[in-house]
């Protein structure tokens, strides 16, 4: 506990009696002690700020990733960011459709990727998987049964299944990642 100070107002000994007590130097040497050692545990403040930055920064970037991660394996069908390349974000959408109508093999979504005059959105990749009734054949994302254009004039996603007849597909998962860009 830092001691109190009391000030006292001193005065020139011979012409006014000022009488010093060793009680009252106590009391100041003390104090002073207590001030000098807050000060010397106050002396690495500096670096302890620039670390606590440092952490900070940290926690921000690993809360970023576990947001990016998140976003990554959850499908939805708003736009999320899941990650940036330079100053331009990553986004991702996904759509499962239950009982698509393909015609032709073929099924096109128009309405996939946003479109704005805000920003401008370049196709990155798409994964498609299906599956065909409740245990029937499953086409993961990575497979070869899908085929798969984008036409951004026309903001549409033409998916053709080529892997037998796509009437038996009873649920299509698409999720498509894009960078989002200024206009």
């Amino acid at each position: 506990m830092i001691g109190k100070f009391i000030k006292k107002i001193w005065k020139d000994w011979p012409e006014y009696e000022m009488t010093v007590k060793a009680e009252d130097l106590n009391k100041y040497e003390d104090t002073l002690k207590e001030h000098d050692e807050r000060l010397n545990s106050l002396k690495d403040i500096d670096s302890d700020m620039k670390n606590a930055k440092k952490d900070i920064e940290a926690l921000r970037n690993g809360s970023q990733a576990s947001e990016y991660a998140n976003n990554l394996v959850s499908i939805a069908e708003n736009e999320k960011i899941v990650g940036s390349i330079g100053i331009y974000h990553i986004c991702q959408v996904g759509r499962v459709i239950n009982n698509p109508v393909f015609i032709n093999n073929s099924i096109v979504i128009t309405d996939l990727i946003p479109n704005s005059e805000a920003y401008e959105r370049k196709l990155l990749e798409v994964k498609i998987s299906s599956r065909s009734g409740y245990g029937g054949r499953q086409y993961g994302a990575g497979s070869s049964a899908f085929d798969y254009y984008y036409d951004p004039t026309l903001h549409a996603l033409n998916i053709t299944f080529n892997a037998g007849d796509a009437t038996s597909i009873t649920r299509l998962v698409v999720i498509a990642q894009y960078t989002r860009e200024t206009a």
